[in-house]
């Protein structure tokens, strides 16, 4: 059987069973199998899921997207068990089961849908239920609560606990993820935690709560992740009906599952013991008992003690005044009810506990120790004597009255108190009495001792706190890295930061935040200027060649039209189109003014007024220098009029060669006249006239 499961941001709104041999359509269009809401990228029949011989496909029929799988947009995704893709804001999963391999149980008589769901949902944690047994047989087959525990595990969480034997018939279901760590008995239900540990071994732990949550280094986040080399968004794990899930965001440096490293944006199972790496970080995926701790409280003490590292004697506490007697004095004797009348006292911690263990081996080392120290330091027992034989009997007594006391005190850890009583021993018999004073300086030991513990915990506190400061530093000064243009602004609101931690990675963060963003700024303000550089400078162009064609050089106004219409300068007002309509207009200008020109040479040389037609031709050709038109019509007048001219000019010449001079000079007249001024025989004419009027009178 074939399941496709339909998941809107995270939350299941269909399932759709495929039955073999059919299609199914999937879109906005009212009447498709599973009908999705109006959203970008969506089309009303946006991909088909059909039975392709035996193998489920999904494959997109609509023009405007493909669906996501692998990360990927594909046309086409081959479906098999556990496959998953995305279309808009939709993740489609697809699930195939044997039906054979499926155990179908008798319903019970106080069993129903609800407890095989339930029994389902236990399976999958791990746990068994009372679903899945006779209900008249469930009391006797609970265990009984005898509870031991084992030592922890690997992953640093207290060991499993372990009950008796199951009784017979009772069959535990199979869970594929490490048992629960922390699990004492059968307890319903259980809720899923992430332990996240820092690469110094620090630990943290967050319960989850919802169907989904984000993992990132952003402060939004609900799994926020302690590395400046973790995405803003990294991963994402999800609980559906089928399990708890684990998704990569498409992160910068990848998320890594078991060793094994997830593909963006392919959902993976996750189960209970799972490990995620993140860079530095590595966080345990666990499913608790919320109230593991306050099941822990009611296990036996005796259960739950620890063997003592090194035993410590008990003593009891002797009331006094002690009976008067030489030598007298009260006794110390060994007994267990010195704990009587301190159950009710918070007991010290390991750390403290040990050192207290130490120091009084110490102390009773040297109140008992061996007699090879220095014979300055320690008096002789002669001198002890003669010490307390020096005293009255009320003395002797009260110096063995608090002797006793001091060592009382001393026993019980009150070593300041302990320390006063030594001092009015010692006022009363200098030399000491009993190692009093060996005890006097372990007394002393124990307070310097104490006041370095004070000391550390001062410590810890203070860095506890600047911690804190710098945490909501950085969290008011977040959204300014997001907004701000100004790297010393920033850096004003990261000087509390900056002088407790000036090495912190978040600081470095968000001022590299708002200099990426300045430098945006100012590259584009380059950009902008250049731009604005280059359209001035082609506008410069256009105007030379506007200037060329007011002065009506119309050959270089055509040309600098031409240079301008072949740069490269940006053009956001379309002058180079007015350029290009400058060139057409100019150039139809010149072709009318040498036709106009031209059509006068015409009708003059149709007149055989050949002077006139060359001198209306010369204006086209002065108008427009490289009208090869013009040059044409021209020399085709110039060689009519020079043949002409040639006759008469000949003529004049023979008239002057048999002294007909007069007749001559008419001649010349003549083709001055009809010729042009830069006609050939215009200039031979005006020659000869000129070489008869010098040798007139």
């Amino acid at each position: 059987m074939a399941t496709l499961k339909v998941f809107l941001h995270g939350k299941e709104v269909s399932s759709l069973r495929l039955e073999p041999g059919r299609e199914y359509i999937l879109g906005r269009a009212e009447g498709s199998a599973v009908q999705l809401d109006e959203q970008p990228g969506i089309s009303r029949q946006h991909f088909r899921v059909s039975d392709e011989s035996g193998q489920w496909v999904a494959s997109v029929i609509s023009k405007f997207g493909e669906v996501i799988h692998g990360g990927q947009p594909v046309p086409l995704v081959e479906l098999t068990h556990g496959a998953v893709f995305k279309l808009a804001g939709y993740d489609f999963r697809f699930l195939e089961t044997d039906e054979r391999s499926q155990v179908v149980s008798q319903p019970t008589a106080a069993g129903d849908a609800h407890d095989i769901a339930m029994a389902a949902g236990a399976e999958h944690l791990g746990q068994p239920t009372e679903a899945m047994v006779d209900p008249a047989q469930a009391p006797a087959m609970r265990p009984p609560a005898t509870l031991s525990l084992v030592p922890s595990g690997p992953n640093g969480a207290a060991g499993t606990a372990a009950t008796s034997p199951m009784p017979q018939g009772f069959a535990p279901a199979q869970f594929e993820g490490n048992e629960e760590a922390t699990n004492v008995g059968i307890v319903l239900p259980a809720r899923p935690f992430i332990r996240i540990v820092k690469a110094d071994g620090v630990e943290s732990r967050i319960e989850l709560d919802g169907k989904k949550w984000l993992a990132g280094r952003e402060d939004s986040c609900d799994i926020f992740l302690p590395d400046r080399k973790a995405s803003r968004r990294q991963f994402e794990i999800t609980s559906t009906p089928e399990g708890y899930f684990i998704t990569d965001m498409g992160s910068s440096n990848g998320t890594v599952l078991n060793g094994d490293p997830l593909i963006p944006e392919d959902p993976r199972p996750l189960q209970s013991g799972d490990v995620i790496s993140v860079n530095s970080l590595l966080l345990y995926f666990e499913i608790r008992d919320p109230n593991f701790e306050k099941r822990l409280v009611s296990i036996p003490q005796e259960i739950m003690a620890a063997p003592a590292m090194v035993p410590m004697p008990r003593f009891e506490i002797i009331n006094y005044p002690v009976p008067a007697g030489a030598g007298g004095g009260g006794a110390v004797r060994m007994d267990h009810g010195y704990d009587q009348g301190r159950g009710d006292k918070k007991k010290p911690n390991t750390m403290r506990l040990a050192l207290i263990l130490v120091i009084v081996v110490g102390g009773l080392y040297a109140l008992f120790g061996s007699d090879s120290g220095d014979s300055k330091k320690a008096p002789s027992v002669n001198d002890k004597v003669d010490a307390m034989s020096r005293l009255s009997p009320q003395q002797r007594q009260l110096v063995k009255e608090i002797y006793v006391t001091a060592r009382n005190l001393y026993m019980q850890g009150k070593f300041e108190n302990a320390h006063e009583q030594l001092k009015k021993l010692h006022e009363i018999i200098p030399e000491g009495y009993e190692g009093s004073k060996a005890m006097e300086e372990d007394c002393l030991a124990q307070r310097a001792a104490a006041e370095q513990l004070a000391f550390v915990e001062q410590e810890r506190k203070r860095v506890e706190e600047q911690k804190r400061m710098i945490d909501r530093n950085i969290r008011e000064c977040n959204g300014l890295a997001d907004t701000s243009m100004n790297v010393e602004q920033i850096r004003q609101c990261l000087a509390p930061t900056i002088g407790l931690d000036p090495t912190n990675p978040l600081v470095a963060d968000l001022i590299g935040r708002v200099e990426r963003r300045v430098l945006a700024r100012d590259q584009k303000l380059a950009s902008q200027r250049d731009y604005s550089d280059r359209v001035g400078r082609g506008r410069a162009m256009f105007e030379r060649a506007e200037g060329l064609r007011a002065k009506s050089d119309w050959y270089a106004a055509i040309d600098a039209y031409g240079k301008h219409i072949a740069s490269d300068f940006p053009d956001p007002n379309g002058l180079k189109a007015r350029s290009q309509s400058s060139i057409v207009q100019i150039r139809k200008m010149i072709s009318d003014r040498v036709d106009e020109y031209l059509a006068s040479a015409e009708a003059a040389y149709q007149s055989k007024n050949y002077k006139e037609a060359i001198e209306a031709a010369k204006r086209a050709k002065e108008f427009d220098p490289k009208s090869e038109k013009a040059a044409e019509y021209i020399g085709k007048v110039r060689r009519e009029l020079n043949a002409q001219l040639r006759t008469i000019y000949e003529d004049a010449i023979l008239y002057e060669g048999v002294g007909r001079v007069q007749e001559a000079q008419t001649k010349w007249r003549q083709i001055i006249d009809r010729d042009t001024t830069d006609g050939e025989y215009f200039l031979k004419s005006k020659i000869k006239l000129k070489n008869y009027s010098d040798q007139s009178p």
